[in-house]
């Protein structure tokens, strides 16, 4: 029997000192065997007569398979990436892309959701993960990240995986400012986007890391994606404030971890425009990559990066970096644009063909009962999106929420839907919730909430 990179497989008799039934994680074909990955971290060399394949939700009882989530995720990837070839497997315990396919977990089951009998995997929120997942992926698709190849262009750095993982977070960080730009007004598309982002940082605890370089990039990748550390959004974990305390010697005397990670974060806030290419992400990468090496000096070298991190290569584009020099060159990032609108009008893809797809497999019961595809985007005007309209329909709808329009009437203190006094803390709490769901940054979302006033 054959089996998948990703497959959850467990041991048939004792292999390489681990007992029959122990479970494992296929990550390497290896001539006719595979290299499974153990509980304890540890790889071993498997035969695939002394493998059998887990059924994790028949065993567990929660969690949504590949084969559940493909059909939605097929359709998803077509709104999103239109004709672009790119594949769909579930080849990776991490989600993760080399621009010519999408590779997802086999099961999703962070969620402990036990369905009823019967019950398809529609209203199962594990699929909101895989969606997210998906979404993330293709974003990196979508805006370019692997239309260059950085393979000979990170040799010139001390630590050149280091310097990938960096570019990796910075590029995490402007392709999903461009998705939820793009989609604002399509909370489909948004929000699993920002409910599995906030639902990774809320389980990858900091606490538990021991390099001080490892935790602090950690940290400022959750607080540039997510807007929260894992600190911030679990109260219990109390190391987080301690550890931005403490001292390192730099160029410039000693500093505390919490100076350097404010500056770390605002040089990754700068990639968050909507002009922004993988060109302007390599070149704050190299920035932060400076900065960390003045504070942690050769044990960059050393560093690891959790495995729930994923790590995109960034190698397999038709533009080859070679040189810091290349970064700047007008003559590669003219090639770039032409790449990036060749691909971009293979994307667009009309409502009509989604639907068309929708119902070839509905007919064929590849969909599960109830599901609803993410409608077109509302066009906009010229100027953009208008905050302001957004926040009125916020306001009439808690009004409609609150059904008092006699007190409303009543109530001349206040221009704004009848709010004064003690009503009003809660119409802020309310808009700024509602504007993070429909993906503003929680910063901005706080701004425009803050700047409300009864008057």
């Amino acid at each position: 029997m054959s089996y998948n990179i990703g497959d959850v497989v467990k041991l048939t008799e004792d292999v390489s000192g681990y007992e029959k039934g122990t479970k494992g994680i296929i990550t390497k074909e290896c001539g006719e065997g595979y290299h499974v990955k153990c509980p304890d971290g540890e790889f071993i060399h498997v035969e695939p007569y002394v493998l059998e394949k887990v059924d994790s939700r028949e065993e567990e009882g929660y969690g949504v398979t590949f084969d559940e989530a493909s059909p939605i995720l097929s359709i998803e990837k077509l709104g999103i990436l239109g004709r672009v070839n790119v594949g769909l497997h579930s080849g990776n315990p991490v989600p993760n892309t080399d621009g010519k396919a999408i590779y997802l977990p086999q099961i999703i089951s962070f969620i402990k959701y036990k369905r009823r009998k019967g019950e398809n995997a529609g209203n199962d929120p594990n699929l909101t993960l895989y969606v997210g997942s998906l979404f993330h992926e293709a974003a990196h698709i979508r805006y370019g990240s692997f239309l260059i190849d950085i393979s000979d262009y990170v040799q010139q750095f001390e630590s050149p995986e280091i310097m990938r993982t960096i570019l990796n977070i910075v590029e995490d960080v402007r392709v999903e400012y461009l998705f939820k730009k793009e989609f604002i007004d399509d909370p489909k598309r948004v929000k699993p986007l920002v409910q599995t982002e906030r639902y990774l940082v809320k389980i990858m605890d900091t606490d538990n890391i021991d390099s001080d370089f490892t935790r602090l990039i950690v940290m400022l990748t959750q607080k540039a994606i997510s807007g929260y550390t894992h600190g911030e959004l679990n109260k219990k974990t109390r190391g987080e404030k301690k550890f931005l305390k403490k001292k390192y010697k730099s160029p410039e005397g000693k500093r505390s971890y919490a100076e350097l990670f404010v500056e770390l974060l605002d040089e990754v806030e700068q990639v968050k425009r909507a002009d922004a290419t993988v060109f302007d992400s390599i070149e704050i990468a190299e920035r932060i990559y400076r900065k960390l090496h003045d504070a942690f000096g050769d044990e960059l070298s050393e560093a690891e990066m959790p495995e729930t991190m994923t790590q995109h290569s960034f190698d397999t584009g038709r533009i080859r970096l070679e040189r810091k020099e290349d970064i700047t060159s007008e003559d590669k990032r003219s090639k770039f644009r032409k790449e990036y609108e060749k691909q971009k009008k293979r994307m667009d893809v009309k409502q009509k063909d989604i639907e068309k797809e929708i119902e070839r497999m509905r007919e064929e019961g590849e969909l599960p009962e109830g599901y609803e595809p993410p409608k077109p985007k509302s066009p906009k005007n010229k100027k953009g999106r208008n905050v302001g309209d957004y926040v009125k329909w916020l306001i009439n709808k808690l009004k409609g929420m609150r059904g008092d329009k006699q007190k409303q009437e009543d109530n001349k203190q206040s221009q704004i839907s009848g709010f004064s006094g003690a009503d009003f803390d809660p119409l802020k709490e309310f808009v700024r919730r509602k504007l993070e769901e429909r993906g503003y940054s929680p910063q901005k979302a706080e701004e425009i909430a803050n700047n409300l006033n009864p008057e």
